[in-house]
């Protein structure tokens, strides 16, 4: 597939404000040794994410 390069993306300071404290590796359980379910990071409720408020800013800043 053939697309056009429409330059660079750069978020908004906004959305690097609503980042959590906690990674995404973290998150992911990157260095876990026992199986788990998935811990939800986009998507779902924001509520029930450690990425919530980034999601609502990304969204918003979409719709906008």
């Amino acid at each position: 597939m053939n697309r056009k390069l429409r330059g660079t993306f750069t978020p908004p300071p906004a959305h690097f404000a609503r980042l959590p404290d906690v990674s995404g590796n973290t998150v992911n359980g990157v260095g876990e040794t026992q199986p788990r379910r998935p811990t939800p990071i986009f998507w779902h409720k924001p509520e029930i994410e450690a990425h919530g408020a980034l999601q609502e800013s990304i969204v918003a800043h979409f719709n906008a």
